[in-house]
Formats: structure tokens, C-alpha cells, sequence
């Protein structure tokens, strides 16, 4: 989680998802508009492959699962240039 504290919070705290965690949620959901999410965000260079990859390898799912997340992961970089 991030702790965003400004100005335009008015002092108030929020807590939010770092984006590479929410990128590697995403990718495990696997819905199309969650795919477009996370390669808008490699895209927009707000998460980086090597990241989001490592990440993706963490996620508590099956071993062929996971793997073929972390594929997705470059499969998506590259449909993101």
C-alpha cells in the first residue's frame, strides 16, 4: 500500500494499491478489460515488465497458472508499444 498525504487531500490519509500489485491482481483475474487495464499501465510506463513479472510470480495460484501469467506479462509489453 502507498500512503497518499497532500494538499489536495486536505491532510486526510488514503491508502492505496501500489500499481504493480493491483497489475498482478489484475492479470489473475484475466478479464479482457483487465488485460487492457494492465497493458494501459505498461503502456504509460506507470509499472515495468521486470516488476510486474516478479510480482505476477508471486501470486498464491498453481505453478502452470502462474507461468502463464508471467508469459502474459511480455505478451502484453509488447502489444503495449
Amino acid at each position: 500500500m502507498i500512503r497518499v498525504c497532500n494538499e489536495n487531500t486536505k491532510g486526510a490519509i488514503g491508502w492505496c494499491l501500489e500499481a504493480h500489485d493491483l497489475a498482478a491482481s489484475k492479470l489473475a483475474a484475466g478479464r479482457e478489460k483487465d488485460l487492457d487495464f494492465v497493458s494501459t499501465l505498461l503502456r504509460y510506463r506507470l509499472a515495468t515488465p521486470e516488476i510486474l513479472a516478479e510480482r505476477t510470480a508471486t501470486l498464491p495460484i498453481d505453478d502452470k497458472r502462474r507461468d502463464a501469467l508471467v508469459q502474459s506479462v511480455w505478451a502484453l509489453t509488447a502489444r503495449a508499444r
